[in-house]
């Protein structure tokens, strides 16, 4: 899988925005609706492979915490406060620690 490869030659800024449009395009292909609700569906623990540590702070404030609905607002708070030290399972409520990788793709 490409997103778990650590040559990948992108910034995590590209790759997140890779992986949206490809999130709005499954909706489409679909026939639903490509609100934050459908794109986490779509998306599922492909989520938690984006390196949120490692985007630049400015882009993720303005870009995924303010404007995106990829993450639902619990997940934007959860992940500005801690800038993504922890995950979300599809089931789950409540955020699980993990082992994020801080190091960039290439």
């Amino acid at each position: 899988m490409v997103l778990t490869q650590e040559e990948l030659c992108a910034s995590e800024e590209e790759v997140y925005e890779a992986m949206k449009d490809w999130a709005r395009n499954a909706c489409a292909q679909r026939n639903i609706l490509s609100s934050g609700e459908n794109l986490r569906k779509v998306l599922g623990g492909l989520l938690n492979l984006i390196r949120f540590s490692v985007m630049d702070q400015n882009y993720f404030a303005d870009e995924v915490a303010i404007d995106d609905k990829i993450l639902n607002p619990r997940q934007k708070i959860i992940f500005s406060k801690n800038f993504c030290t922890v995950t979300w399972t599809q089931s789950s409520t409540q955020p699980q620690k993990t082992h994020l990788s801080t190091k960039e793709r290439c």
